[in-house]
């Protein structure tokens, strides 16, 4: 069922969602996605200025990786398990189970005698 204000894409809008959407075309560039899509650069150019258009495409887009979330958390916890090198993936780990936060420290000078330091812990949303 379409909502009333809900944008609805052109049949050239629709092949370049579907192309933009797979993630076998993350790699390629405007030009080899245009042509995946059977459309030209204009119409790509033209569809990605329209913020309707736009939006559609990123309500897409969240809605495709709310459903592989299970996914990225499993590689993203075989990754920090089992590769040393996988600093980034140990910290995300850690941040989700609520053990680790970003801390940030800002310096600044006022009128060259003052100087504030103001320490930013900032907490992870409790869970519910």
């Amino acid at each position: 069922m379409t909502k009333v204000n809900e944008y609805v894409p052109t049949a050239a809008e629709k092949r370049i969602l579907e192309v933009a959407l797979n993630p076998e075309s993350f790699s390629m560039n405007v030009e080899e996605r245009c042509k995946a899509a059977k459309t030209s650069k204009v119409t790509w150019y033209k569809a990605m200025a329209k913020q309707p258009f736009t939006d559609l495409l990123n309500k897409l887009t969240m809605d495709m990786l709310k459903g592989k979330v299970v996914n990225i958390v499993n590689a993203t916890y075989m990754f920090a398990t089992t590769d040393s090198k996988c600093a980034s993936d140990r910290k995300v780990l850690l941040t989700m189970a609520g053990l680790y936060t970003d801390k940030q420290q800002i310096n600044a000078e006022i009128d060259g005698k003052q100087e504030i330091k103001i320490n930013f812990n900032i907490p992870r949303p409790k869970s519910e």
